[in-house]
């Protein structure tokens, strides 16, 4: 792509606590309340989980076992 003058853009995720939204790009942990951020992602997760979600592992096309599948479909913000 880079060859074409295609420039692929970091993906970029936002979320909102308490009223204020936070903005950041893929693979950063450059925010100054990351843990913070993170941490209520996982919360956040596992209410999720104890309601019933169950992530389609079947999407995943990459030969790898079930647990990086699930942890692929968790950190992929279009999901």
């Amino acid at each position: 792509m880079m060859n074409k003058g295609i420039v692929k853009m970091k993906a970029q995720t936002w979320i909102e606590i308490d009223q204020t939204v936070h903005g950041f790009e893929s693979g950063s942990k450059s925010h100054p309340n990351y843990d913070i951020i993170v941490k209520y992602l996982g919360d956040l997760l596992e209410r999720i989980e104890a309601a019933g979600y169950v992530p389609n592992i079947d999407i995943v096309v990459q030969n790898e076992d079930d647990n990086l599948k699930e942890e692929m479909i968790r950190d992929h913000s279009e999901n």
